[in-house]
């Protein structure tokens, strides 16, 4: 399969086979939430003006992802462990 190509000034959108696509690394940190190391998702459209819109939100999407994942990690720093205690 062909490597995308990507639309020049639009991070993270590709064509790939005329149809564009958010495609997006996901770090380390971030693939429990997501579920995998990279996020892809097509608009099914070659047309950039209908793309446009849903790559917004796609980046949006995948950004406000990224937070939520630092703030669990961070909230997890935070949290003292459970100790365990011997009833004696």
């Amino acid at each position: 399969m062909a490597k995308p190509a990507t639309v020049p000034e639009y991070r993270y959108l590709f064509r790939r086979g005329g149809v564009l696509i958010f495609r997006r690394g996901v770090p380390e940190y971030a693939r429990a939430i997501f579920g995998k190391g990279e996020a892809h998702v097509s608009f099914d459209t070659g047309d950039l003006r209908d793309a446009l819109p849903r790559w917004a939100e796609e980046v949006a999407n995948f950004n406000a992802r990224l937070v939520r994942a630092k703030s669990g990690r961070a909230a997890a720093a935070l949290t003292p462990a459970l100790r365990t205690t011997s009833s004696r």
